[in-house]
């Protein structure tokens, strides 16, 4: 699971950050390709001991896009996202460069 990966790097730029101090809750963006129940599972089983035991993970969804020459122009789902850097055309299947976005961005940390 690909969003394993991300909240590793999430919990390790969060402690960077603080350097120590207790955080309360993080805000993040996360793409439409990255589940957020997958994203939600894995920061609590990965924040569950340690120094962010009880932060609270709160999520903004933004819209991965992709325009194919098949005529389909809409938003990327997590099951539209081959391995990070592809993408399937929700309409003919067409595979294509998965758009060059951040899948994750930390926005605060309280």
């Amino acid at each position: 699971m690909h969003e394993i990966a991300l909240t590793e790097a999430l919990i390790a730029s969060c402690l960077d950050e603080v350097g120590g101090a207790r955080i309360e809750r993080i805000v993040v963006r996360h793409a439409s390709t990255v589940s957020e129940d997958a994203l939600r599972q894995a920061f609590e089983m990965l924040t569950a001991e340690g120094p962010l035991a009880g932060a609270r993970l709160e999520t903004m969804r933004f819209e991965r896009r992709l325009e194919c020459p098949c005529g389909f122009a809409g938003t990327l789902g997590p099951e539209h996202e081959i391995g990070g850097s592809l993408a399937v055309c929700p309409a003919c299947d067409a595979i294509h460069s998965a758009p060059r976005t951040a899948e994750l961005e930390l926005v605060a940390l309280e």
